[in-house]
């Protein structure tokens, strides 16, 4: 018994064919076609590489600095309550609490 997900997926089948899997069939050629040039290669070797904001991917650093963020966010938030309204401090808890449980 497979899983469900990769079963109906032909990537994953033992009989898929190329052009199941996306290859392109013989005869052509991709997203460029068969006219691209000596310079045009060129450029697209000699342009700069994507970065992560390029490719909207989350890296280790930017985990880091928006935990780190949101932290220092909660423990302020905790120090302001803590120190004004120490009564809905402890209410805050019970409902940090909950909301954890939950």
């Amino acid at each position: 018994m497979g899983s469900p997900v990769f079963s109906k997926n032909p990537a994953f089948s033992q009989n898929a064919s190329p052009s199941q899997l996306g290859a392109p069939a013989s005869g052509q050629y991709g997203q460029y076609g068969a006219s691209v040039d000596a310079a045009t290669l060129g450029s697209m070797y000699d342009a700069p590489s994507a970065t992560t904001a390029d490719t909207r991917r989350l890296t280790y650093d930017d985990v880091i600095v928006k935990t780190v963020g949101l932290l220092a966010i909660i423990i302020t938030v905790g120090a302001v309550t803590w120190f004004t309204v120490p009564e809905l401090f402890v209410v805050g808890a019970i409902v940090g609490l909950v909301l954890s449980l939950v």
